[in-house]
């Protein structure tokens, strides 16, 4: 298993909590899905997984994400897409305090994760839904 995902930070205060969760709802994230690293290697073993190795990959992706967006706004797609652009300009402004780029403190990882199947066998795709 190979993915990337958003992980909460382990210390972020109640408040912060509380807005996440928020911005969660409205992006109709479940709440259940958001939680803390300990929580989420504690999921992948329960569901099999084992030598689960997580990087924190939040200094390479955040900045430039974040600069690909505002860049972009400048240019013709953002007159082109006019109202998704706002909706997509709204969320940067969300990655900029939820990844702490401007000085404030980080609330969400940007995660590598990779992990194997204790049972796995080469040629057998099993499929979950």
């Amino acid at each position: 298993l190979a993915l990337t995902d958003l992980i909460m930070e382990e210390s972020i205060s109640f408040f912060d909590r509380f807005l996440l969760r928020i911005i969660f709802h409205f992006a109709q994230v479940p709440k259940q899905n958001m939680v803390d690293l300990p929580e989420y290697i504690k999921r992948l073993a329960r569901a099999g997984f084992e030598d689960i190795e997580v990087r924190d990959i939040s200094e390479k992706v955040y900045p430039g994400l974040i600069n690909f967006l505002e860049r972009r706004e400048q240019e013709e797609i953002a007159r082109v897409f006019n109202k998704e652009w706002k909706s997509m300009m709204k969320y940067c402004k969300v990655l900029r305090w939820w990844s702490g780029i401007e000085g404030g403190k980080r609330k969400l990882k940007f995660v590598l994760v990779g992990a194997r199947k204790s049972d796995y066998r080469p040629g057998h795709t099993e499929v979950i839904y």
